[in-house]
């Protein structure tokens, strides 16, 4: 046999893709197999963004029938991304990225029940009642990367949602002051956690590929750090206040 045939009958053995449940596809219906899913994976990534951005909507609202809604596509359209047969790093854009945006969603979801449960906002005599849940990454369908800045993003998004909620002009001053005390201690314990991971290689726990100081993980926990900042300082104004 010829070269020409030897090659050809080399190559015609190793064009073979082994997938999921065992088939064997050759390398080009396997690229064509991944073609096809792009489209579906760009949809359901937008589709989590979308409901993201609404859901931020409901909660401000406490209009919980739509937050539930959207949580519920939020966890159907990661699931269908982990699903999809993708090249590693076009997934690995879509579970980070978009599934930050949804991990936020949820993460800020069970934290602001802390700040104001059910809507209501506290007065600063009334005690935490039951617990809560944390959704841990396995459960988000995300990599533990993109769980952490979803965590760090979500207390950033808590404090921007109290300060709106404060300005609206019909809070008591023992409600600001509550309200204050509260995303304190939220943002503090928050921050505590977190500080554990602020000795791990950059390469391996930043999410985002995006270049800049404010994209890396520690860049994302001096956010929380100004947060506390700012929010002490609130406290202390009102603190003076009262007592002069």
């Amino acid at each position: 046999m010829d070269i020409k045939g030897i090659l050809n009958q080399a190559l015609e053995v190793a064009d073979v893709v082994y997938v999921g449940d065992d088939r064997e596809v050759s390398v080009f219906a396997f690229l064509e197999e991944q073609k096809r899913q792009v489209g579906p994976a760009y949809q359901a990534a937008n589709d989590v963004r979308h409901h993201s951005k609404i859901g931020m909507v409901a909660l401000k609202e406490s209009n919980y029938a739509l937050l539930a809604l959207c949580a519920q596509r939020i966890g159907e359209n990661m699931a269908t991304l982990r699903r999809l047969n993708l090249p590693a790093d076009l997934l690995w854009q879509h579970i980070g990225e978009a599934g930050q945006e949804a991990g936020e969603f949820m993460l800020v979801r069970e934290l602001h029940e802390l700040l104001f449960p059910r809507g209501m906002v506290p007065s600063g005599s009334e005690p935490f009642e039951g617990g809560m849940n944390i959704p841990s990454a396995t459960d988000l369908c995300l990599e533990p990367q993109a769980w952490l800045a979803a965590l760090i993003d979500a207390t950033s998004e808590l404090g921007k949602l109290a300060v709106e909620r404060m300005c609206r002009g019909d809070m008591t001053r023992a409600q600001h002051v509550a309200t204050l005390r509260r995303m304190l201690e939220i943002a503090r314990t928050v921050y505590g956690y977190l500080q554990k991971f602020e000795g791990a290689v950059p390469m391996i726990i930043n999410n985002s590929r995006r270049r800049g100081y404010g994209n890396t993980f520690r860049g994302a926990m001096y956010r929380i750090e100004r947060l506390i900042e700012n929010n002490e300082l609130a406290l202390l104004r009102m603190v003076q206040d009262d007592s002069k």
